[in-house]
């Protein structure tokens, strides 16, 4: 992670591996954080496993959410990491 440099959008971008399983896990935490199923519908219904995008507006601002970085995936970014 990279922390502590401040963006000129004043957003925090997090990377989520592209798998259903962060996605069902993503959208539990969604849904405590106060969204409801209506408005997670469209979320629920994209191909986290294909490259996705999407924002979600906290208290403190926004933060976007993104599967893949600069044509390399979250997959393919672990595997060069360790």
């Amino acid at each position: 992670m990279f922390y502590g440099v401040e963006r000129s959008t004043q957003d925090m971008v997090f990377w989520l591996a592209p798998t259903e399983t962060n996605k069902a896990a993503f959208t539990q935490v969604l849904l405590n954080l106060g969204y409801t199923d209506e408005e997670l519908e469209d979320f629920k219904a994209t191909d986290f496993t294909q490259p996705t995008t999407f924002r979600v507006w906290l208290e403190l601002g926004a933060a976007d959410f993104l599967t893949y970085a600069i044509d390399r995936s979250i997959t393919s970014m672990r595997r060069r990491t360790g």
